[in-house]
């Protein structure tokens, strides 16, 4: 009697309430159900909002900084283009010509990211208070870094078409 039965599991609130009717039924337990998050986060809750927010920002300011870079190419482009297009290729092989040049240059791109993310992990982590929750955990895998090249790609592609309708001939 008296036993406290703790459960870091997310439910919802009458689940709770009838496992703690559950657990008083079966011995007079007291059932704590607190939420997973502040178990998981602690105090360092807010830290990890401000990381999650700068890295969105980031991610942010790179896609606008690839955007006009691509809009900038498509503009010096416009005389080749125009070329091609009186030799008689159609739009598709113009912005497939352009499609090329900016993905291989996303991918160096996003490669070199990836390398400066893992080269500063260990950065990170000595840079984090000894009291950060699962600071152990913070790793570079390949799943995260197929995440951020698929990412870095997705948005140069899209960049690309957007230039290429953006720049086109009236």
């Amino acid at each position: 009697r008296g036993k406290v039965i703790a459960s870091f599991a997310r439910r919802r609130a009458a689940i709770a309430h009838a496992l703690a009717a559950a657990a008083q039924r079966q011995g007079g337990a007291i059932a704590e159900d607190p939420a997973l998050l502040d178990e998981v986060t602690g105090r360092s809750r807010g830290v990890v909002t401000l990381l999650a927010w700068a890295a969105v920002l980031v991610l942010a300011v790179a896609c606008a900084n690839v955007a006009g870079l691509c809009v900038a190419r498509a503009l010096a482009r416009r005389r080749d283009d125009a070329v091609r297009h009186a030799l008689g290729a159609g739009r598709w092989d113009r912005l497939r010509i352009a499609l090329v040049e900016n993905l291989l240059l996303g991918l160096v791109g996003g490669s070199g990211g990836l390398l400066l993310g893992a080269w500063a992990i260990p950065l990170l982590r000595a840079w984090l208070p000894e009291a950060f929750p699962r600071a152990h955990e913070v790793a570079f895998t390949w799943r995260s870094g197929a995440f951020a090249l698929t990412v870095a790609l997705l948005a140069v592609a899209i960049a690309t078409v957007l230039a290429a309708g953006a720049t086109r001939e009236a």
